[in-house]
């Protein structure tokens, strides 16, 4: 027995003595399933609905790999150079950055100016990592995407490099105070991962349980979901698996590596199959996702980790996917010009053929075709003419293990490029060209920033100040108008008709650039407000019914900001209306989630009598050009006529049907 325990241990401790590997075999593609994800989710929503978990991919694997290296590093030169850390991010990630903007700024030029509304505060913000910070001190929701921020998806970049900042100074800072030194004088930083590891839980811990606080008692789950301190968990996650089982050979990855490779293969296929499922089955507005979705992803993402790293020796000798590694290596290029060149070539759309693109439709799925084609065209230029030529220099040998990795959250093509031939200097010629396209892009960048507005023109048109009434200061107001003449609701001057009753009005941002005539010609109470959503009229109708000030006829425009949960939050508005009332919804025109609901919301009569539909979506159809800019928002009188007269047949129709 005592002989097989020496010869157990032996193995043990010569195992443990294997060379360092030189690159994790297969781990990025994790980079490549974690921007595919994002990318369908962008462009194709209603395929993957919860595909925005893809970002905490990243974020688990970049923690992973820059906690591995910067405990590789401290163990090679017993040391960790903290500037050089933040010098070598800033060159991978800047340069990168700074092209994104010449060349959004420069295309902005072709779309509205309302996309470049407080686009100077929105470009600060982005190259000084604080786009999260940006977004929620403005209160702009996630899912907003009524004229959507053309930078708004970098808020993932601010998480990143904050994480960078403060974890690179802790290391530098513990890991010395734990070195354990033997009685032969060899020194030993198993003890200084142990607490690395440690403290990464506890702060993984602290920042989920930051999120759940948040979330309690919030209508939208922006706030908790866009700041570092909640949404850091995933990426430290991914450092306590980087603390333990990073480069080198441990004892946690030689149990990974008894692992059976049928086994392995399993458990890889539920977790990549589990992940799937909540990007296909979960939209944002779920709670499950912020409550559990983002920690589930992130645990069995580290689990792929560390089946991975368990089966290098074996994954090492097969080749990886040519494409797959080709979106790992560009996935942060990709990343970061996705999202922009979609909403300017939609826009680009909408000038052709004067109407939003939305929906399973042909004509958008070509449109969406086209922008990600012409994203992965910019993410390979980025690649080849900023990313690889910035990254370029003599890379220390700690880091040299992250070669054909990357090591940050979009999946960046390993911190340091590879020393090969690819990589020598350019040709003046080039440089020039370079420089005078560079030149080019920031003239036009400085006219796109110094001829934008400060605020939209559907922001100066609302009057938002004056028209968001206090639910206290509502009461029954007299029904004046019920009939708009033979006109209908193609638009016309509306004709008054004197009949008793009161109405009250709670709407979104649609409606308040008509709140005026509607109140005029009505006497009607308006309550509106922007980037509100049908689950905000629960609350609020159910506070105006308290205070019996709710109107017999009411009208509930909230479906511009349509979510999953929508028509479930109109079903329960009708079954709490109270007895006496007559309910009347207004559809919404606009994108796939818009349309969805109107579908819903027409079918809302069969079920309770009381209601009656108010078609805006069809009243505008074909009129589209009578829209604002974001192609949702009404832009001139003519379109404010006929949103009134909608209501205003609306509320005719009503008069003839029973109260609740």
């Amino acid at each position: 027995m005592a002989q097989h325990v020496a010869a157990h241990n032996q193995g043990t401790a010569g195992r443990l003595a294997k060379k360092p590997l030189t690159h994790y075999a297969w781990l990025s593609l994790l980079r490549a399933y974690g921007v595919l994800l994002v990318l369908v989710y962008h462009f194709f929503p209603w395929l993957m609905p919860g595909g925005f978990i893809g970002v905490d991919i990243f974020l688990v694997f970049s923690g992973y790999l820059i906690t591995s290296l910067l405990v590789s590093e401290f163990k090679k030169e017993g040391k960790i150079d903290v500037l050089a850390f933040y010098k070598r991010r800033y060159r991978r990630l800047f340069p990168a950055l700074v092209a994104l903007v010449l060349v959004v700024m420069t295309l902005s030029l072709t779309i509205p100016a309302d996309f470049r509304a407080d686009i100077v505060r929105q470009v600060a913000a982005v190259l000084s990592w604080t786009s999260n910070f940006y977004e929620i001190e403005i209160g702009r929701s996630y899912a907003d995407t009524l004229l959507p921020h053309l930078f708004v998806h970098t808020w993932t970049l601010s998480v990143e490099m904050h994480y960078y900042l403060i974890w690179g100074l802790l290391l530098t800072l513990i890991m010395p105070l734990f070195i354990k030194t033997a009685a032969d004088g060899r020194k030993s930083i198993v003890r200084s991962r142990k607490v690395i590891a440690v403290l990464a839980g506890v702060l993984a811990l602290g920042s989920f349980i930051a999120m759940q606080l948040l979330l309690m008692g919030a209508e939208d789950p922006s706030s908790a979901y866009y700041s570092t301190l909640s949404h850091a968990y995933p990426v430290l996650i991914g450092s306590v698996t980087g603390a333990l089982a990073g480069f080198g050979y441990n004892r946690l990855i030689a149990l990974f590596e008894r692992l059976k490779p049928k086994r392995a293969i399993i458990l890889v296929s539920l977790s990549v199959a589990g992940i799937a499922a909540m990007a296909i089955f979960i939209p944002f507005e779920n709670r499950f996702m912020f409550h559990a979705g983002i920690l589930l992803t992130a645990l069995l993402v580290s689990l792929i980790i560390l089946i991975g790293r368990g089966a290098q020796e074996t994954l090492q000798h097969r080749p990886e996917p040519k494409l797959l590694m080709y979106i790992a290596d560009r996935s942060y290029s990709i990343y970061l010009f996705h999202w922009p060149l979609m909403i300017i070539v939609l826009e680009w759309a909408r000038s052709l053929f004067g109407r939003v693109l939305v929906g399973v439709n042909f004509a958008y799925i070509t449109v969406a075709l086209i922008a990600l084609a012409l994203t992965f065209l910019a993410a390979h230029l980025s690649y080849r003419f900023v990313e690889r030529p910035f990254s370029r220099r003599r890379r220390p040998q700690g880091e040299k293990l992250a070669h054909k990795h990357g090591d940050s959250t979009r999946g960046h093509a390993a911190e340091n490029s590879p020393s090969d031939s690819r990589n020598k200097p350019r040709v003046p010629a080039k440089r020039l060209l370079g420089a005078v396209l560079g030149a080019v892009l920031a003239v036009f960048s400085i006219v796109a920033l110094s001829t934008a507005p400060l605020r939209t023109s559907i922001e100066l048109n609302y009057q938002t100040g004056l028209l968001e009434l206090d639910l206290k200061q509502m009461n029954n107001a007299h029904l004046t108008l019920l009939h708009t003449g033979e006109g209908g609701n193609r638009g016309g001057e509306p004709q008054l008709l004197v009949t008793p009753g009161s109405i009250t009005i709670v709407g979104d941002s649609v409606t308040i650039f008509p709140a005026e005539d509607l109140t005029r010609l009505t006497d009607a109470v308006v309550d509106a407000e922007v980037s509100r959503a049908m689950v905000n009229g629960i609350r609020i109708l159910q506070e105006l019914q308290e205070s019996r000030s709710l109107g017999e006829y009411v009208v509930v425009a909230l479906a511009t900001n349509a979510h999953a949960d929508s028509f479930d939050s109109a079903v329960t508005i009708c079954e709490n209306l109270a007895p006496g009332h007559k309910m009347i919804f207004v559809t919404a025109y606009g994108n796939e989630s818009m349309e969805e609901l109107n579908a819903q919301l027409r079918t809302l009569p069969d079920t309770y009598p009381f209601v009656t539909i108010a078609d805006w979506a069809a009243a505008i159809s074909g009129q589209e050009h009578l829209l604002a800019a974001d192609g949702y928002h009404l832009n001139g009188q003519e379109a404010i006529d006929i949103y009134v007269n909608v209501i205003l047949n609306a509320l005719e129709e009503a008069k003839h049907k029973p109260a609740r």
